[in-house]
C-alpha cells in the first residue's frame, strides 16, 4: 500500500513541476508576445507620419527631394529599429522554447536514469541473503535459506470426515 501511495505522490509531484514548468514558460512568452503587439502598435503609428510626411512632400511637388528629407530619414530609421526589435524579440520566444525542449528532455533523461538506478537496486536488494541479528552478540549473521525454509507451512493435524 506505502508503494502505491509513494507511487501516486510521485506522480502527482512529477505532474506539478511540469504544470509550473508549462506556465512560466507561457508567462515568459505571453509577456513577451504583449511586447511583440505593442512594437507593432508603435511601428503602425511610425507608418502613418512617414505616409504623412510623404503625402505632405509630394503635395508640395518636392518628389526630387522625397528620399533626402531629414523628417523622412529619422523616421525611416526609427521604423527599421521598430522591425528589429520585433524580430529580437521573436527571437527570444524562441529561445524560451528551445530552452523548454531542452529542459524537458534533460528531466526525461533524468527520470530514466533513476528508473535504472531504482531497479539495479531491487534486483540487488531481491538477490542480496537475508541478515539477522543475533540477540546474543549483537552482530549480523547471514543466514542461509534451506529447502525446509521454502517449504509450506502445516496447515495444522488433519482430521478424519
Amino acid at each position: 500500500m506505502a508503494s502505491s501511495w509513494d507511487d501516486f505522490k510521485t506522480s502527482m509531484k512529477s505532474f506539478f513541476n511540469s504544470a509550473a514548468d508549462k506556465t512560466e514558460e507561457y508567462a515568459k512568452i505571453g509577456k513577451i508576445k504583449v511586447d511583440i503587439v505593442n512594437l507593432k502598435r508603435s511601428l503602425d503609428r511610425q507608418y502613418q507620419e512617414m505616409g504623412k510626411a510623404v503625402f505632405d512632400a509630394l503635395k508640395k511637388d518636392d518628389q526630387t527631394a522625397l528620399g533626402g528629407k531629414a523628417e523622412i530619414q529619422k523616421l525611416m530609421a526609427g521604423i527599421q529599429k521598430q522591425i528589429d526589435h520585433i524580430k529580437d524579440k521573436e527571437k527570444e520566444i524562441e529561445k524560451i522554447r528551445a530552452e523548454a525542449r531542452k529542459k524537458a528532455v534533460s528531466k526525461e533523461a533524468k527520470k530514466k536514469e533513476t528508473k535504472k538506478e531504482e531497479k539495479k537496486e531491487s534486483e540487488k536488494k531481491a538477490s542480496a541473503p537475508a541478515k539477522k541479528k543475533t540477540a546474543a552478540s549483537g552482530k549480523s549473521v547471514q543466514i542461509k535459506e534451506t529447502a525446509a525454509d521454502k517449504k509450506p507451512a502445516d496447515s495444522g493435524p488433519k482430521k478424519d470426515s
